[in-house]
C-alpha cells in the first residue's frame, strides 16, 4: 500500500499516530522480554540491529518479527503480549482500515495448523452497493494461528 496507494497509506499512519513513541514502553525496565529481544536482536549475517521506526509502521514490523522469531513457538503468549502492551491496537487498526475503504475478509483453514487468515481488500461502492475488487493490489494479508 505504501507504493500503490501512498495517500491512503499516509492517512492511515496519521490516524494511528497515537502509536508513535511506542519504543519507550518496550524499552522500559518492565517492558515485555520478547519485544525487547526482537528490538535488540543483532542479525548474525550483517552484525546489525534491524531498524524500527518509532511509529505505527515500526510497531507492526516489531510485532511481526517478534511473532516470527522470539515468540515463534508461543502463539497463545503472543496474543497476550499484544493485548497487554497495546490493548487497542488491533481494533484501532481495523477501524482505520475500514474507514479508508478496506474491508476485512476472514477465513479459517481447516488443516491441522488451524490458520486464521484475514485480508484487507480495497472496496468500491456504486449507488450504495458494495463491491470488493479482488484484483486490486492494495491489500494487506495477515495470518495468525487460531487459538483454542
Amino acid at each position: 500500500m505504501e507504493t500503490t496507494d501512498n495517500p491512503t497509506y499516509e492517512k492511515i499512519k496519521t490516524k494511528l499516530s497515537k502509536y508513535t513513541k511506542w519504543k519507550k514502553g518496550v524499552e522500559a525496565p518492565d517492558g515485555n522480554t520478547h519485544l525487547k529481544e526482537t528490538l535488540d536482536f543483532i542479525d548474525p549475517a550483517t552484525g546489525r540491529k534491524a531498524y524500527y521506526s518509532d511509529d505505527i509502521c515500526g510497531l507492526l514490523k516489531l510485532l511481526r518479527n517478534t511473532r516470527q522469531h522470539s515468540a515463534r513457538a508461543k502463539e497463545d503468549v503472543f496474543v497476550l503480549i499484544v493485548a497487554q502492551n497495546f490493548p487497542r491496537l488491533m481494533g484501532d487498526f481495523q477501524k482505520v482500515m475500514f474507514k479508508q475503504g478496506y474491508t476485512l475478509n476472514e477465513s479459517v483453514d481447516s488443516s491441522k495448523n488451524q490458520t486464521f487468515a484475514c485480508q484487507f481488500t480495497k472496496s468500491h461502492t456504486d449507488s450504495g452497493i458494495q463491491k470488493v475488487d479482488h484484483e486490486d493490489s492494495r491489500h494487506l494479508q495477515v495470518t495468525l494461528k487460531e487459538l483454542n
